[in-house]
């Protein structure tokens, strides 16, 4: 599942349709949504913070993970990727 947070001036859409390009490569995918919202509270280093996330589905014909555009962090920590 990709994730992040709208930057600037994007629309939602397009911030769902960046992020699926930097953590998958699927840049242009069939975005469809938000379908689902969800809000939540939690603490951050003991700084109390709001998420809010949204929800797409992607539909494409290539089900291929690109990793180009996958932060340090990223790439330690994801051991596996399945659709």
């Amino acid at each position: 599942m990709a994730g992040g947070r709208v930057e600037g001036s994007e629309f939602l859409l397009e911030a769902a349709d960046r992020e699926m390009g930097e953590e998958t490569g699927q840049s242009g995918a069939r975005l469809e949504g938000a379908f689902e919202q969800r809000g939540f509270d939690f603490l951050n280093h003991g700084v109390l913070q709001h998420q809010t996330e949204n929800f797409f589905a992607a539909r494409t014909a290539d089900p291929s993970v690109g990793t180009a555009g996958w932060t340090g962090l990223e790439e330690q920590v994801v051991t596996r990727w399945q659709w």
